[in-house]
């Protein structure tokens, strides 16, 4: 008898099975016309199962079993960009899956809305970063939603000390610097960035000719939407300038001293020369010669072998003087007899240069030669004696 009424209990138990199919259909409850919001009821089946009684048969009736959807936790992804950037694609991560699912396998479909208040110019700082359901669905999930955070980070400028230059010498300039990377129209005026970098360098007014770095640093220099990296200039010392004057000479013509060769061994300075490397003479040269007439020439300064460390030379000419040479003219001594006529008056001449004669030294004319004496006038010895006699 029991394999029978076994046989007939899990007939009914079938038939109630497919009948409660049936009804789940129908009894899907909607908790607010979302499809992803549903749950499910599944009929509990009451059978005799082991049941037994002297006094008693038994009715069975069937109970409800309601499976909810499992709740899986929505978090917007913590994400950062630096100011005056665009946001970046929001992403988000899922927990809560049951039955050893993942996103890819539980059914899920669509995605969440993540939206931020935070823009472009907004100032550097901490933003939600708000999750939403979107277009977000399943069949046997809920989902509940936690907000992230947006980190907008400082924009960074690049603070660069500007290029300078000075003469060898000479203090230090004011240092400048360049501001580069600013954002959303943003200048240095309307940045919001105060102070000044510090911006040094080892040179100093006796440092040698030379390349020194102008490091720049971040001294007194702050700002909310900016950080900082630095980049060093160059200070050039450039070699300070020397005037190399030939002096002006002056030399009797054609021979006279002191001559060509001493001027060239002569030359003024006119900047005080502390640099101890300098050595060296400059090349002082002129056209003018022994045989030049007199007149004005050129001392030419050049360069010749003068270096120096620490300074460059411009130069200035000389002037070389050659006077004329000085002849002597001496009337020739001269005699005649007492009521003769003078005789024609000589000259001689000394104190040519250069081997040259009355004849190649290109004097012309003659000298005045004159006398008191007329053909009365007496003996010059006669009158010679009766002074002396008196």
């Amino acid at each position: 008898m029991q394999p029978h009424l076994d046989r007939l209990l899990q007939w009914l138990q079938e038939r109630g099975d497919a009948g409660d199919e049936r009804r789940y259909r129908g009894a899907e409850s909607d908790d607010g016309g979302d499809a992803g919001e549903r749950s499910r009821s599944y009929a509990i089946v009451a059978a005799a199962g082991t049941l037994t009684a002297t006094n008693y048969s038994f009715t069975f009736a069937n109970g409800t079993l309601t499976v909810t959807k499992a709740t899986v936790t929505v978090t917007a992804n913590a994400a950062s960009r630096a100011y005056g950037a665009a946001n970046p694609a929001f992403t988000a991560s899922y927990s809560g899956f049951v039955n050893s699912e993942t996103l890819a396998t539980s059914g899920v479909t669509g995605a969440p809305s993540l939206t931020t208040t935070a823009t472009a110019t907004s100032a550097a700082g901490t933003y939600a970063i708000v999750a939403a359901s979107g277009t977000l669905t399943a069949t046997n999930y809920s989902f509940t939603f936690a907000n992230g955070t947006l980190t907008v980070t400082k924009a960074t400028l690049t603070v660069t000390a500007d290029a300078m230059s000075r003469a060898y010498g000479a203090a230090n300039p004011t240092f400048t610097a360049s501001y580069s990377g600013f954002v959303n129209g943003d200048t240095f005026a309307t940045s919001g960035v105060t102070g000044a970098p510090s911006l040094t360098t080892t040179a100093t007014a006796t440092s040698a000719a030379g390349a020194y770095a102008i490091v720049a640093a971040s001294g007194t220099l702050t700002a909310t939407n900016y950080s900082f990296t630095f980049a060093n200039g160059t200070l050039t010392v450039t070699k300070a300038t020397l005037t190399v004057t030939a002096d002006a000479m002056s030399a009797g013509v054609r021979g006279g001293e002191p001559g060509v060769h001493g001027v060239v061994q002569r030359v003024r300075e006119r900047r005080h020369v502390r640099d101890e490397r300098r050595h060296r003479a400059p090349s002082l040269t002129t056209t003018a010669t022994a045989t030049s007439a007199a007149g004005a020439y050129a001392i030419v300064a050049a360069a010749g072998t003068l270096t120096a460390t620490n300074y460059s030379f411009t130069f200035a000419n000389g002037t070389l003087t050659v006077t004329k040479a000085t002849l002597t003219v001496t009337a020739d001594a001269a005699s005649r007899a007492y009521g003769d006529a003078n005789p024609t008056l000589t000259a001689s001449y000394s104190g040519f240069k250069n081997g040259e004669t009355l004849a190649t030294s290109g004097v012309t004319g003659a000298p005045s030669l004159t006398t008191a004496a007329t053909p009365a006038s007496a003996w010059a010895a006669t009158r010679s004696w009766r002074r002396r006699g008196r």
